[in-house]
């Protein structure tokens, strides 16, 4: 978080405009950091890291944080189940999330085969 703050004060960021991306394991730190900080981010961008959902504080984005949840359909590494039960349980939960499976993507490759569609959701959510 320092180094965020060290980057919007030297690039005079547009704080209503930071989002948070995490592939895999680091999706799992991207939605822990989204729960504890949800007002330093306006979406989350999850790629294949799905997590244990039941336990998850989705609350604490609820109006504040907008999440896109993406898998790969050719993803050997993570259950693709998965990663649509999480998004289907924020969706639940009320927080405003975009589930997308990338056709062809494979576990490491699904969220850059899918990049404009990222950059067309994270366009479409400001704080």
């Amino acid at each position: 978080m320092n180094v965020i703050d060290l980057v919007t004060e030297e690039y005079n960021v547009d704080t209503s405009r930071v989002f948070l991306h995490g592939q895999n394991p680091s999706g799992s730190g991207a939605l822990h950091l989204g729960a504890k900080y949800p007002d330093r981010f306006a979406a989350l961008v999850i790629s294949s890291g799905p997590i244990a959902y039941e336990s998850y504080p989705f609350d604490r984005l609820k109006g504040k944080v907008a999440m896109l949840v993406l898998h790969g359909d050719q993803d050997t590494t993570n259950p693709i189940e998965a990663s649509k039960k999480m998004a289907a349980a924020a969706s639940a939960a009320g927080v405003d999330t975009v589930y997308a499976t990338v056709p062809g993507g494979t576990h490491l490759e699904a969220y850059l085969t899918y990049a404009s569609s990222i950059f067309d959701f994270l366009d479409a959510h400001k704080k």
